[in-house]
Parts: C-alpha cells; structure tokens; sequence
C-alpha cells in the first residue's frame, strides 16, 4: 500500500474529537474549537511601526 492509499484509508475513518471546555491555563497547546475574537481592539491604533509588519 503506498503513501497515498494509506493517508486516504486513515482520512476516510477519522473523526474529530468534541469540543472540551478547559480553562485558560489548561488550554496550553490545544487547538480552538471555534474562532474566538477579543471584544475590542487592542492597541486601538495601528502598530506597524512598533510590531514590524
């Protein structure tokens, strides 16, 4: 069986785990269940100068 069969064998029978709620200091190297987005700005400016992008 080559690379390619392989990979699709395992894809075809994979499934996500649920979400788990953790807590902030336990999240540590996880991955986000949903996209999360901050209230409000922070700096309310643009910091290209200071952040170099």
């Amino acid at each position: 069986m080559g690379y390619d069969e392989a990979r699709a064998r395992i894809l075809a029978e994979a499934r996500p785990l649920p979400a788990e709620p953790v807590s902030v200091l336990a999240a540590r190297g996880r991955v986000l269940a949903a996209p999360l987005t901050a209230p409000f700005r922070l700096p309310p400016w643009d910091n290209s100068a200071m952040d170099g992008y």
